[in-house]
């Protein structure tokens, strides 16, 4: 059964960051945006999760949480939204940030060696 729409829960939350004075020059506030997707992250939704996506850095946002623990498969179009999303964060100076990701995804994107542009959490 294919997902003719990408389904996602999105919400904006504000994180404050503080960093050592001699490395960043002290302390300044993060915009985390939260994204949800739910069921595949494959060609069939891609487009639509990547346009979410980059909506979400339009704004102040500069990092985005992505949160796959409700994401069954993650294909080569799904690999590219979070190449492009985390490229996108990291002009704004922000990062990308991926959590709950069964074994299988989290093995995808280490064998890629996304592990270097995505941060995986857990």
């Amino acid at each position: 059964m294919r997902e003719k729409d990408a389904a996602a829960v999105v919400n904006m939350d504000v994180q404050r960051a503080i960093f050592p004075s001699h490395l960043f020059g002290g302390t300044f506030m993060t915009l985390t945006a939260y994204y949800q997707p739910v069921g595949r992250f494959d060609a069939t939704t891609a487009s639509q999760h990547e346009a979410a996506l980059l909506l979400l850095l339009t704004g102040d946002a500069n990092t985005v949480a992505l949160d796959f623990s409700k994401i069954e498969f993650l294909s080569s179009a799904g690999l590219r939204v979070l190449l492009v999303t985390a490229n996108a964060a990291e002009k704004k100076g922000g990062r990308l940030q991926l959590s709950g990701a069964n074994a299988v995804i989290r093995e995808v994107i280490l064998t890629v060696g996304f592990d270097d542009i995505v941060h995986l959490q857990d």
